[in-house]
């Protein structure tokens, strides 16, 4: 064991954290969930504790499976729960390409592999939302086909299949739905075998992460006997600078979980300096055979303060320069004399130093890389500094992983039918120290030489990027390609339901284009904001963005874009309940899609009429509306437009006593959500169908539907819906004389912590 590798562990001076974190290990493995961060500042040997109580812990059981994810200052920001994937990945077999630093011992690899298909079983059967969102559906049914061979016969696979067919769109699902079905999916996994769930630097966690881990820690808590344990890590110092000039989010998040969960920080800051600093010292130099005498401990530990990556950088230096040797016994001795200078006060010095030696083609490659990130892709280098890429493998391999550990491999990602190549640094002092050394023209041309080669080497994928490419072209200066991958940033975080993030990358497209800017763009943009105000229902911005939005398209002079505003407003004033502003939008709406001659939006309006006439009871108008509403959106192929208008036209005919007419509208309804794959209104028109039933006196078909629907509402994670039909379903029980059953539907609704209690459940009652 050498005494400069990073990754030995010393436990004098940590005794208390690591006995801190065994703990909260072994109540989770007895049954009690448990969330923990473990925090301190870089280089304090956060991830080295927590490597070292998982392997621990994984000794006291056979069964643990530890799953691994990392936030990324770069990569996180246009790959919304980037740790979330990485930990997905790992639970379903993918212990390879980028996921495979994340392993942490082979032992581990063989339990995460052996739990491929019960993962994604599980997956299928209350998670089939979370493919293509947080796992490839082909690489998943690959990894499948692998281990199974034959699976035509196999349900669940058959499924999935299907499922890869339909993904999920942003209109038919919310973020908490998604949330809920990981939930169910990390659950499920528990309760079948102990789970360790680890999410490292949440320091630079974008907020679809941080509003996920928010959700599993307030989910998993009322789970009994579940074998499950959250660990977090980061810096303080981080989160106290903030985030963009406001309060850093991940501080709110602790702070909540702090009410549900009591004490769950572990800082290993103590370990610095003091006792625990000199204990770590001395034992860190005893980890190998020395005649290291009290002098010199006493002079390192003042000039470390028990700092273990201090310690170890320090050390390496003072080992590379001769001072320290090994005698003809394997023995650590000092071979020439060591003065107060000759151990630098900082530890940019001794980066600095070791950096310093290497010669300048390393030091260029790293210098390049810096600038991409902590993890940065050898192909990248190569084509900004123009080197040959075996050459640059052989410098990256033999000399900056072995020779000098500067990096380290980093596992492998495909773009364009082809492989790349990421390297992390070992620590994030390299890359800091690396890129604020350079001055601002040539890191202006640098991020503009990298968002070029990351654009030529990921071509027709770029949308996985776009986030990243935004970032490199707005550091360069260069405004109007910023502004291209910060709309498809905003538009894949709005996919993957990273509402915050969206935001952020729409704000920051809105910042750089001006008030004066391109004027479609703009409209886009901000059509794009308002939405996802919509979705966090944040009225008086999203109010204010319809505003601004009108005032731009009639700028614009265009009938196509007052029609899609107008539509918008409609929908606005819809939700606040305000009708009369609602229908005199959706009347504007329509004559201006009329003069444009934008069917699409004709549609739209039509079918808004028809719904907020529906909602003042005028039955009349709600039908001719939406009547005329579905002869378009049938004459131009509007599926989902045309499934909206036959629900409303059931709900019609329900409220004035047809309900055989209404039967058929919502069964045609929900033939057509089938076919276009949306699960959220299929269990939305099974429910209103159910009650259609109901009012005919069907009660068999209506319990049926009923339950159909709230099975897949507790697929797809809509508690809602969950709660809806169960006290739904508890009113056909009861008519039917079924009252045991219609008891536990009531007992099941109050036990799901509803604050939606129905008429349903009042009439049970």
């Amino acid at each position: 064991m050498s005494l400069t590798e990073a990754s030995v562990f010393v436990i004098e001076g940590r005794e208390t954290q690591l006995d801190q974190l065994q703990t909260v290990i072994f109540h989770s493995l007895a049954g009690q969930p448990q969330i923990v961060f473990v925090t301190g500042d870089a280089g304090t040997g956060k991830t080295v504790l927590v490597h070292e109580v998982c392997r621990r812990a994984q000794k006291a059981s056979d069964q643990l499976i530890v799953a691994w994810g990392q936030c990324s200052a770069q990569l996180g920001l246009s790959d919304p729960y980037l740790p979330f994937k990485e930990i997905l990945a790992l639970l379903t077999g993918d212990t390879g390409g980028r996921s495979a630093t994340r392993v942490v011992d082979r032992s581990n690899a063989d339990h995460l592999k052996k739990a491929l298909v019960t993962s994604a079983e599980i997956i299928c059967e209350v998670g089939s939302d979370l493919v293509g969102i947080f796992v490839p559906g082909a690489a998943l049914l690959g990894r499948v086909v692998s281990v199974l061979g034959k699976t035509t016969e196999i349900g669940w696979v058959e499924q999935l299949k299907k499922r890869m067919e339909h993904s999920p769109s942003r209109e038919d699902y919310r973020s908490d739905q998604i949330f809920e079905q990981f939930s169910r999916v990390v659950i499920r996994l528990a309760e079948r075998r102990p789970l360790l769930l680890v999410l490292e630097d949440l320091q630079w966690v974008d907020n679809g992460t941080l509003d996920l881990l928010f959700y599993l820690a307030r989910r998993v808590r009322d789970v009994d006997q579940l074998s499950l344990a959250i660990i977090g890590t980061y810096r303080p110092a981080d989160v106290k600078l903030g985030r963009e000039g406001v309060r850093h989010p991940l501080e709110r998040v602790v702070n909540e979980l702090r009410r549900y969960w009591g004490e769950i920080e572990i800082d290993l800051t103590p370990t610095i300096g003091g006792t625990a600093g000199r204990t770590f010292v001395d034992a860190f130099l005893d980890t190998e055979p020395n005649r290291l005498d009290e002098a010199f401990r006493t002079l390192l530990f003042r000039r470390t303060e028990g700092h273990p990556l201090f310690v170890v950088e320090l050390l390496r230096d003072l080992r590379e320069r001769g001072v320290l040797a090994e005698d003809d016994q394997g023995r650590l001795f000092l071979a020439s004399p060591v003065d107060y200078e000759e151990l630098p006060e900082k530890v940019e010095s001794v980066i600095e130093e070791r950096i310093g030696r290497l010669e300048e083609e390393m030091k260029d490659i790293l210098t390049c890389g810096s600038v991409e990130g902590e993890q940065f892709t050898a192909e990248v280098v190569a084509r900004v500094r123009q080197i040959d890429e075996l050459r640059l493998a052989e410098q990256l391999e033999q000399e900056l992983t072995k020779r000098y550990r500067l990096v380290k491999a980093a596992g492998e990602v495909e773009a364009d039918h082809r492989r790349l190549h990421p390297y992390r640094f070992r620590h994030a002092l390299f890359q800091q120290h690396l890129y604020n050394g350079l001055g601002g023209f040539l890191r202006e041309q640098l991020h503009k030489a990298i968002g070029e080669a990351l654009e030529t080497l990921y071509k027709e994928q770029t949308e996985e990027i776009a986030g990243e490419l935004a970032r490199h072209f707005d550091l360069a200066g260069e405004a109007d390609r910023a502004l291209y991958y910060y709309r498809q940033a905003a538009d894949r975080a709005r996919e993957s339901f990273a509402n915050e993030d969206a935001l952020r990358f729409c704000n920051r497209a809105l910042e750089l284009l001006g008030e004066e800017g391109n004027v479609p763009l703009r409209c886009e943009l901000l059509a794009g904001r308002e939405r996802v105000y919509d979705v966090l229902g944040r009225r008086d911005v999203q109010l204010a963005d319809l505003e601004t939005m009108w005032a731009v398209a009639k700028q614009l002079g265009s009938d196509r874009w007052l029609a899609a505003v107008h539509n918008r407003r409609a929908h606005y004033y819809e939700r606040v309940g305000d009708y009369a502003a609602a229908r005199a939008a959706a009347e504007a709406g329509l004559t201006a899609a009329r003069r444009a001659g934008y069917t699409q939006a004709e549609v739209e309006g039509l079918g808004r009429l028809g719904q907020i006439a529906y909602r003042q009871s005028r039955y009349a108008a709600a039908r001719g509306s939406a009547k005329a509403a579905l002869e378009l959106a049938r004459q131009i192929g509007e599926r989902k437009a045309e499934a909206t208008i036959l629900d409303i036209l059931g709900g019609v005919h329900r409220d004035i006593g047809e309900s055989a007419a209404a039967v058929e509208y919502y069964a045609q309804a929900l033939d057509t959500q089938r076919a276009l794959g949306n699960r959220v209104e299929e269990a939305h028109n099974l429910n209103n169908l159910a009650l259609a039933y109901y009012d005919l006196g069907d009660y068999s078909a209506a319990r049926a539907h009923h339950k159909e629907a709230l099975a897949i509402a507790r697929t797809i994670g809509d508690r809602y819906r969950e709660i809806s039909s169960s006290s739904d379903l508890g009113i056909v029980h009861k008519t039917l004389g079924e009252y045991e059953a219609a008891q536990a539907r009531l007992e099941q609704v109050w036990l799901s912590g509803a604050s939606l209690v129905t008429n349903g459940v009042r009439l049970l009652i």
